[in-house]
């Protein structure tokens, strides 16, 4: 219950903590790339294996495994990080790689795939993530902050239930309840709805031919505050 009240506050923090290690990890992946391509001498090496990884809902996914050889003429293997769902590679054929001069086992097939792709894979998902977290957690305290100067300045004012519905956030499948009310202002006599937080049983019950207190601000009705203090209370 304690996870399904704060649950904006619980999916902030678990976009955060998957998020930060990849963006992270992209920074030193970006950083290792850059060495890369500045301290670079190409040479060709030799296929001399292909790695295959077999997935059961997809198809199976290939890499080449490289042996080439350094200035100083001493022999590494490299095994591609890149893998496709098709193999075009063939034990013996010649390709081109990219090696640090100053660490020859950093090497990267000569191409923008196998160059970029863990950097832009690493920095796309982290970042959109760490972003992603901070903005839903601002956005939570934001609301907080809301609910909080509502509750001590608020106008409060009385209105009609219309029903009860699901709301849009699911917890092992299970998604939590709104209420849905609305108010008719006497002074622009405009109908105004209002939907709560979510609640996580169903509130039908307590509800029926019930006037809903709404804490607004008279300058902004779209910032409001469905109080819910009158539903009991679970643990």
């Amino acid at each position: 219950m304690f996870v399904k009240k704060n649950i904006f506050y619980f999916l902030s923090a678990l976009i955060l903590v998957i998020g930060i290690p990849f963006a992270v990890v992209s920074i030193f992946e970006l950083k290792n790339t850059l060495n890369l391509l500045s301290n670079s001498h190409k040479t060709l090496g030799k296929i001399v294996g292909i790695e295959e990884e077999r997935r059961r809902n997809s198809g199976d996914m290939y890499s080449p495994v490289i042996k080439y050889k350094s200035i100083s003429g001493d022999e590494y293997v490299y095994h591609s990080s890149t893998k496709t769902g098709y193999t075009s590679y063939k034990i013996g054929q010649e390709i081109e790689l990219i090696y640090d001069k100053n660490n020859p086992q950093n090497a990267r097939v000569n191409s923008f795939l196998d160059i970029w792709f863990l950097t832009i894979i690493m920095g796309v998902g982290g970042w959109a993530s760490t972003i992603g977290g901070i903005v839903l957690l601002l956005f939570t305290l934001k609301k907080k902050r809301l609910e909080g100067y509502l509750k001590n300045h608020g106008q409060k004012i009385l209105t009609d239930f219309v029903d009860v519905g699901r709301g849009i956030v699911e917890i092992n499948g299970e998604s939590g309840y709104v209420i849905n009310c609305q108010w008719l202002n006497p002074q622009d006599n405009i109908l105004y709805t209002f939907k709560s937080d979510d609640i996580w049983f169903d509130p039908t019950n307590y509800v029926k031919d019930k006037k809903i207190e709404v804490l607004i601000n008279p300058k902004d009705l779209s910032k409001y505050y469905v109080d819910l203090s009158f539903l009991p209370k679970q643990l």
